[in-house]
């Protein structure tokens, strides 16, 4: 529905191709919001904005709209939401989606008038603000036939929280939609509550994704472990006589006048006298935390590999491309900045004629673990997806917000 965007673009839409018979029906771009294509909105906004519903499945106000003229059970919304403590006295404009007959709007028991419901239209209403409840009532065939009421909430004060589904398959795919919902303390939904969530998870289930159908959201919607790389790098070599107990694998050893490994790999194979290498390198590290985990995998570069970091002994006599080459490091031999990485061992010799030496030593892997779940709320509405494990049972889903009363919900995997 590309059309103006001061203009009601899916009623407009709608009764464009209702009022032309000869056309078969109309295409709404789109049902929901996506990444991407930040439209009607720039940055901050980051993804589309004309869906029927957010980016997490919650129907927006235009989704009321077709609701009341493409079904026949009676139908009635209101919009926007009545909490306006900054605008007392001012307008506000009330729309109301129905469709019934008429519609009678109230401001706390004061009638604000009584209106006929144009096809496939809506109504709207100049209200002053004022704190209560706002009730429209709607008649069909002179008898009220539905009711919908918005009513000004308190401060934040408890998380309610609910799921589409309560039992699951135990099969590691199956998926429940959490719900996480900001009440006041007479347990009447905060529109305008945009609070700080935490997530815990018990049992056979893990949560997969958390979202809040903000648009203009740049929280993560996944929180999983982050992993970087650090190179061995600048290799050098010294041939020596013998592999036996090398001052050199120590962490300070001036290297500057050795050469560089590997440097003439032109020169046939059999021709080389230097057969024993102390080979040293080094790697960068960012400060090791206590809870990250450090792997070395390493590549033999020379045969029966004996392995050194800041001169402790990682492994020895490693053979000639064996497949088990994972070292975890234990963060008392590493520093912050330059470690020396030292492998001594025999240089290789040419199996066949199109073999190539390997000169790459490997490389540092520092897994972080995942930072705990959380979602800010928007709208007072949150959403988290738990997806069960191949074990059945309970799982347990805590979401938490300081100065606010939690909330859980147990899900059954069976």
């Amino acid at each position: 529905d590309n059309t103006d965007p001061t203009e009601p673009g899916t009623e407009f839409g709608w009764n464009f191709y209702n009022d032309r018979e000869f056309l078969s029906g109309l295409f709404y771009w789109t049902g929901f919001d996506y990444r991407g294509e930040p439209t009607p909105f720039a940055w901050p906004a980051v993804s589309s904005q004309f869906g029927i519903f957010d980016l997490c499945g919650f129907p927006k106000d235009t989704y009321y709209y077709l609701q009341s003229w493409w079904q026949n059970e009676p139908v009635m919304y209101m919009w926007p939401h009545w909490n306006w403590a900054e605008d007392v006295g001012k307008e506000k404009t009330v729309t109301v989606y129905s469709n019934c007959d008429q519609v009678e709007l109230f401001l706390n028991k004061k009638s604000l008038g009584k209106k006929d419901m144009p096809l496939n239209g809506h109504l709207e209403w100049t209200v002053n603000y004022e704190p209560g409840k706002l009730i429209a009532d709607g008649f069909i065939n002179g008898e009220k036939a539905i009711a919908y009421n918005l009513e000004t909430s308190e401060e934040a004060y408890s998380l309610n929280v609910s799921a589409d589904k309560t039992i699951t398959d135990a099969n590691n795919q199956d998926v429940s939609i959490v719900t996480i919902q900001v009440n006041d303390s007479k347990n009447r939904m905060v529109p305008t509550a945009n609070v700080d969530l935490s997530f815990e998870i018990e049992g056979p289930g893990k949560i997969i994704g958390v979202g809040n159908g903000n648009p203009s959201s740049h929280e993560s919607d996944k929180y999983i472990e982050s992993i970087s790389t650090y190179p061995i790098k600048g290799l050098r070599e010294l041939s020596v006589e013998t592999l036996v107990n090398r001052p050199e694998v120590a962490s300070e050893i001036d290297d500057a006048s050795w050469k560089k490994a590997f440097d003439d790999q032109n020169k046939p194979w059999d021709l080389y006298e230097d057969t024993l290498l102390v080979v040293r390198g080094n790697f960068e590290l960012p400060i090791v935390k206590e809870n990250m985990t450090v792997n070395l995998f390493t590549k033999s570069i020379v045969e029966n590999q004996n392995i050194y970091v800041n001169g402790n002994l990682i492994a020895e006599n490693i053979k000639r491309n064996d497949l088990n080459q994972s070292f975890q490091l234990n963060h008392s031999i590493l520093k912050s900045g330059k470690n020396t990485y030292v492998v001594t061992g025999k240089r290789f010799r040419m199996r066949n004629q199109w073999d190539e030496p390997n000169t790459d030593p490997g490389l540092v892997q520092i897994v972080e673990p995942a930072q705990s779940w959380k979602r800010k709320t928007f709208n007072g509405l949150a959403q988290v997806l738990v997806q069960c494990t191949n074990e059945p049972g309970e799982i347990i889903l805590k979401a938490k917000s300081d100065d606010i009363i939690g909330a859980e919900i147990k899900i059954i995997s069976e």
